[in-house]
């Protein structure tokens, strides 16, 4: 399993390479899916609403804001590390895009037939990106591990909504959400994996509190009553029979033995 996960990763950034070199204006695919995209807007109005109304859920007031409230619900389980952690993963992830985005420079579709106004970049989609980041990590961090798997699944699908609106906008190239995708959640789950390991191996468990602690706690030995100490202390004070091989002053043991002598235990 561990290989397969490995091997997926490994193909998702080379797949990544691949979109940032050879996508954008001077390929085919996304040039004539931004120009069908715009035909679907003219012919169908209510894409063009649906479409702003979904994507302002990856601006940044909203991925921010998401994962401002995931770190104080962290702060208030008394996860500090888990809280700086996803602070920092969520911040420097959009730090991150950003700085792809000027060193690729990919310029945007014509603006002119997009319903929206932006000013960066294109590659990597900052929506898909920083959405996959912010959703995907708090739900790592926040969920409780039983309900992981399902928090995990609702968020990927919101940033899978918000990415595809950006080509339907006429904002991105369609390599671009997908490159954005591939980032966010390879960047996402890449760096909860070493904040856990991390955290292991200094002694600190998912709810934040020393696992070593723990189990020195387990091992250490239940207090006895009172009276039951007191007990012990006196057997252990009364003194112990001699073996030193002395005879016998019984003498029934004498008489027994028809010798005088006695025994040696």
């Amino acid at each position: 399993m561990g290989d397969q996960r490995v091997l997926l990763a490994v193909f998702a950034i080379l797949l990544w390479v691949v979109l940032a070199v050879a996508g954008g204006p001077l390929d085919r695919f996304d040039d004539a899916a931004i120009i069908a995209l715009a035909e679907a807007r003219a012919a169908y109005p209510f894409l063009t609403d649906a479409g702003i109304w979904i994507t302002h859920a990856g601006s940044a007031p909203i991925t921010l804001g998401l994962t401002l409230l995931g770190a104080a619900l962290l702060v208030w389980r008394n996860q500090l590390a888990n809280a700086a952690a996803l602070l920092v993963i969520v911040l420097g992830g959009r730090l991150t895009v950003d700085f792809l985005k000027q060193s690729i420079g990919r310029v945007r579709p014509d603006l002119e037939l997009a319903p929206v106004t932006v000013y960066s970049l294109s590659f990597p989609s900052g929506h898909a990106a920083n959405s996959m980041i912010a959703f995907v990590a708090t739900a790592l961090f926040c969920a409780p591990a039983r309900h992981r798997k399902a928090a995990l699944t609702v968020a990927i699908a919101a940033s899978l909504a918000i990415g595809a609106t950006r080509p339907l906008l006429g904002v991105h190239w369609p390599s671009d959400v997908l490159g954005g995708w591939i980032f966010g959640l390879l960047w996402a789950i890449g760096w909860w994996r070493v904040s856990r390991a991390s955290s292991l191996g200094l002694g600190t468990g998912s709810a934040g509190r020393p696992l070593f602690g723990e189990r020195r706690r387990k091992m250490t030995p239940t207090p006895r009553d009172p009276a039951e100490q007191a007990l012990i202390e006196d057997s252990e004070s009364l003194p112990t029979p001699s073996h030193s091989g002395s005879t016998s002053k019984d003498p029934s043991v004498n008489g027994s033995c028809g010798t005088g002598r006695a025994y040696r235990g």
